[in-house]
């Protein structure tokens, strides 16, 4: 998962990249556990914050974009 932190005017301050797995347990069959995807924005956003030597508060906002539509059912305590 690539990340980007841009200015107010769009500009691109900083990214970071956090890999994780993807598993294939079947031919044409490809897994990720949505766990997984939350953590590592987090890994990611902290780097960003680490490199710029700013602190969270300074962030005015955070927008998540993904490049695909994905369903995760959810049990009765919000877990994948």
């Amino acid at each position: 998962m690539t990340n980007y932190l841009l200015s107010i005017d769009g500009a691109l301050v900083v990214s970071a990249a956090t890999p994780y797995e993807t598993r294939f347990p079947h031919s044409a069959w490809a897994e990720q556990d949505p766990r997984d995807w939350w953590w590592v924005l987090g890994m990611s956003v902290r780097e960003m914050v680490l490199h710029l030597g700013v602190s969270p508060e300074a962030i005015a906002v955070m927008a998540v974009d993904t490049t695909c539509c994905s369903v995760v059912a959810l049990d009765c305590n919000g877990n994948p």
